[in-house]
């Protein structure tokens, strides 16, 4: 799915796409609806894990490219996501995680030398899977960009993502990738009104979601909501 307005783009990624600007994919969307973007990295302004699915943003000219570029920097992008990991995540909503983060090799940990990174919960369900497990449906806001900032953040509080192996979140029969969904982008670039995009969660994860059973009346809620 691809949405776009004059300066920006956004396209609904799938978790077998790859963003690198090698990428065919991006390649053949970027050219399609760029007006001039050599030397602009192809106007991709921020990427997706492979294994994540949702909205990406791409800039289609040179003031869409710089003007987005400075949203980005002074944190006035809004990035939702939605992901599904494991145990029961306590405490009142929204409350937010800022362990600073440092890359180390193919992941990212929490070190007092790290980059600081905030990730916001807003809301959280309670549901117990076909093994009596106990899982958790978040919804994030992210507030700042750090490489696995989502998953490297709940893996330290021990709530690893389901299918997310590299930061301790087991494999299921029942869902076969990592549960994150960047599900909403909002940006507003110059003097225009601001952009705004919901992705719905996909098949595969309306699927592994619904193999769960709600804990009390406002996960019940929760889950509708995203099987809608």
């Amino acid at each position: 799915m691809m949405r776009t307005t004059w300066k920006v783009g956004f396209y609904a990624k799938n978790p077998s796409l790859v963003v690198n600007y090698n990428s065919g994919w991006l390649n053949t969307w970027v050219h399609s609806i760029r007006y001039v973007m050599t030397g602009t990295a192809f106007g991709l302004l921020h990427r997706l894990d492979r294994d994540t699915s949702g909205a990406i943003l791409c800039a289609k000219s040179y003031l869409g490219y710089y003007l987005a570029q400075l949203q980005f920097e002074a944190r006035r992008v809004r990035k939702d996501y939605v992901c599904l990991v494991y145990g029961k995540v306590q405490g009142s909503m929204p409350k937010k995680l800022t362990e600073p983060l440092r890359v180390d090799g193919f992941r990212a940990v929490v070190a007092k030398e790290g980059r600081n990174a905030c990730t916001e919960l807003l809301a959280v369900g309670h549901f117990v899977g076909p093994g009596n497990e106990d899982f958790s449906l978040v919804e994030v806001r992210l507030h700042t960009g750090r490489l696995h900032q989502i998953r490297a953040h709940l893996s330290h509080a021990q709530h690893p993502l389901v299918g997310d192996l590299l930061y301790g979140g087991g494999s299921s029969s029942w869902c076969n990738r990592i549960f994150l969904h960047a599900h909403g982008l909002q940006v507003k670039v110059g003097s225009c009104n601001p952009v705004c995009i919901h992705v719905l969660l996909p098949s595969d994860l309306q699927e592994a979601l619904d193999v769960l059973r709600p804990a009390d009346p406002n996960s019940a809620t929760l889950m509708q909501k995203w099987l809608q």
